[in-house]
């Protein structure tokens, strides 16, 4: 709740950090955990790819993290901008427009 901003690697709770307390994050540039080797199969984008350099940047950790800090937090990051383009609004409407998109409407 306190943090100004979170350093972290490839992990998921960044976008919780983001999303939810509207803080910017600070990505370590390391190799990725793949649990998949066949994820290129799907010839689809990584979201945690798309995203990263939206919700903060991207910081090569053979750098000095104070200049990180300082160019995230010059950084203008619009969060309802991006929740309403990542994250769903459960209201009923768009219930039934998803299940109207995956084709399970009846």
């Amino acid at each position: 709740k306190e943090s100004q901003i979170l350093i972290t690697d490839w992990s998921g709770i960044a976008f919780d950090f983001a999303f939810a307390f509207h803080r910017p994050v600070i990505f370590a540039d390391i190799n990725k955990k793949i649990r998949n080797d066949k994820f290129d199969l799907l010839d689809m984008p990584v979201a945690e790819e798309d995203i990263r350099n939206e919700i903060g940047i991207i910081w090569n950790i053979k750098e000095d993290i104070g200049s990180a800090i300082e160019d995230l937090m010059n950084k203008k990051i619009n969060y309802s901008k991006l929740l309403s383009k990542y994250a769903f609004s459960f209201n009923e409407k768009s219930q039934l427009n998803l299940l109207k998109e995956l084709g399970l409407d009846t």
